[in-house]
């Protein structure tokens, strides 16, 4: 970078004192120029697809990490599982159930519901 600069201003010190170059010499500068800057070009390339490669995979990784972490926290327990179907089928069956602390005991009296109903209906005297 910093001979670009001196050259540059070499250059633009020749042109201006009147100094011409002969047109070989330009061919050649000409050419010098192409190859370098197909150097650079190529140079630039292979940075790019080095760094933009990492950044990609940096962003996949996090994606996953962040999908992963997501799931963790928002994916039921199965007793939670249990505890909702049975209350969605105590809701369709248009029973109430007791509010309990465990997911057993729940699950006995939505399915001890039917027959409390149907004993309740008959009366014993």
């Amino acid at each position: 970078m910093n001979e670009d600069i001196e050259f540059n201003a070499f250059l633009k010190s020749r042109l201006e004192e009147g100094t011409g170059m002969a047109p070989s010499s330009l061919a050649e500068i000409e050419r010098a120029a192409v190859r370098e800057a197909a150097a650079r070009s190529a140079e630039h390339r292979v940075r790019v697809r080095r760094w933009g490669g990492a950044f990609l995979l940096a962003a996949s990784l996090a994606a996953a990490a962040g999908f992963f972490v997501m799931q963790a926290a928002t994916a039921p327990t199965p007793e939670e599982t249990v505890a909702d179907a049975i209350e969605l089928l105590s809701v369709t069956d248009e029973t109430e159930l007791e509010e309990t602390d465990s997911v057993a005991e729940m699950l006995l009296a939505w399915q001890d519901a039917p027959y409390e109903n149907a004993v309740s209906d008959i009366s014993i005297y």
